[in-house]
């Protein structure tokens, strides 16, 4: 698992379907607004995620996150290590349709 303490300032990141079919990564990221906001847009939907509030973003989909200002703490592991840890533990719960899984939730 990465886990990386972040500031972040007129940053904006893009996956755009492209690239998503091209690099390949196959993670589920969660990322935890501790201070500041982040914007966020997936096919059909855009949100702020505010201070306090999480973000679950699954790599293998288009996304496009940005953010004018924000401090935060990013968790990330590769879906089958997920998986493995799963069978370990039992079902924790299906993946929703942005990537954020039980596990996260427990880690949380």
């Amino acid at each position: 698992m990465l886990i990386s303490d972040r500031r972040l300032a007129g940053v904006a990141h893009g996956r755009s379907p492209r690239r998503v079919a091209r690099d390949g990564f196959d993670h589920i990221t969660l990322h935890l607004v501790l201070d500041g906001s982040m914007m966020l847009e997936v096919p059909d939907a855009v949100r702020r995620v505010e201070a306090g509030s999480a973000a679950p973003f699954d790599l293998t989909r288009p996304q496009r996150p940005w953010t004018e200002g924000t401090y935060g703490v990013r968790l990330g592991e590769y879906r089958r290590s997920l998986r493995a840890r799963a069978e370990r533990r039992g079902p924790l719960g299906e993946t929703t349709p942005l990537g954020f899984t039980a596990w996260h939730g427990e880690l949380i």
